[in-house]
């Protein structure tokens, strides 16, 4: 009989294994993404020219410079290591335009950096915000993920996973010169246990929450009034532990990765759209069992954990702690059974 409590001894039920694109890059380059160590999330800037990867115990963020071409192909030509005394286990990521890099450190605050022009080697930045409470007397408490988008002209809006509090806080920012907040309040909490991951449709009508501990991607409808009381209208269930997630371009698809598993799950939009329960309608393997059982440390780990889709739509890049960097062509990823 298996022991469940031996992870080496446990029955992995794998997913197809999907084919990597291939990536032209320097020695060098690829020994810097190496060295990453355990990673989190992942982002693209929206012009497509960035890819920021999280360097969680390094306390760093690596900015590359990346182009995605016709086949789909995917280059990658620099490096930039961003450090900071503020970045403190970055966990989370997201861009606001191609040149400002918010980032949810799990042990610190939500920070910003203004990127600079450097592509390549190591700077120390300062942030340009530092965004550590909702209002005066109450905290962000361990911010491991976060999206950002436009809420009027002028005005940044951010949604933000309190991991451990288990609860979103909304952020609004009026940007210029500095940034000053609009507002600030708990956004959403029915139903969380642990929000790993945020993903937000085009057009910010739906935002859908990885929770962890529920085994499931919890999908409200959001509003500017959207508040603590608000309740989910889809669970999307199959998923071990589900850590990051994002819509397809259009909003019809939602892909998301499993930390528990080798799998990285993708849902459909049903007819009757985002709502009640939905299941996966396919599932692949981003790994190999071999590299999944390297990462295999507890129940929890072992699988991908961040996940994103280019601009372009073509091309999904997905981070492992031992092997932290690859990329897929979309359109071959949707085939799969689930396992």
């Amino acid at each position: 009989m298996t022991d469940p409590h031996d992870l080496h001894a446990e029955v992995v039920v794998m997913p197809p294994l999907a084919d990597p694109l291939p990536i032209t890059l320097s020695n060098a380059l690829a020994d810097r993404i190496g060295q990453l160590g355990r990673t989190e999330d992942i982002h693209f800037s929206p012009d497509g020219s960035r890819l920021a990867i999280a360097g969680f115990k390094k306390g760093s963020c690596l900015v590359l410079g990346v182009r995605v071409s016709d086949g789909p192909t995917v280059t990658l030509s620099s490096a930039l290591e961003i450090t900071s005394d503020a970045l403190r286990e970055p966990h989370g990521f997201d861009f606001i335009g191609n040149d400002r890099l918010v980032v949810a450190n799990r042990g610190g605050a939500v920070t910003v950096f203004r990127l600079p022009a450097q592509t390549d080697g190591e700077v120390t930045l300062k942030p340009e915000t530092v965004i550590a409470r909702m209002w005066p007397l109450a905290a962000v408490k361990t911010p491991g993920s976060v999206v950002a988008f436009e809420t009027t002209k002028g005005r940044i809006g951010l949604l933000v996973c309190q991991n451990y509090a288990h609860q979103i806080s909304f952020h609004e920012f009026k940007v210029g010169q500095r940034w000053l907040p609009v507002r600030g309040r708990i956004a959403l909490t029915k139903g969380l246990d642990i929000p790993d991951g945020i993903a937000i449709t085009p057009g910010q009508k739906l935002v859908a929450v990885s929770s962890h501990n529920t085994h499931e991607v919890l999908i409200y409808d959001w509003k500017p009034a959207t508040g603590p009381e608000t309740k989910p209208v889809a669970r999307l269930t199959g998923v071990e532990f589900p850590h990051g997630l994002r819509f397809s371009e259009g909003g019809a698809r939602l892909f998301v990765a499993d930390a528990g598993s080798p799998a990285v799950y993708v849902f459909e939009r049903p007819e009757r759209g985002w709502m009640g329960d939905i299941a996966p309608v396919s599932a692949f393997a981003p790994i190999s069992e071999a590299v999944f059982r390297q990462g295999r440390h507890n129940p929890q780990e072992g699988g991908p954990k961040g996940i994103d889709i280019d601009p372009s739509g073509r091309v999904l890049a997905v981070t492992n702690e031992v092997q932290p960097l690859a990329f897929f062509d979309v359109s071959a990823l949707t085939a799969g059974p689930v396992p």
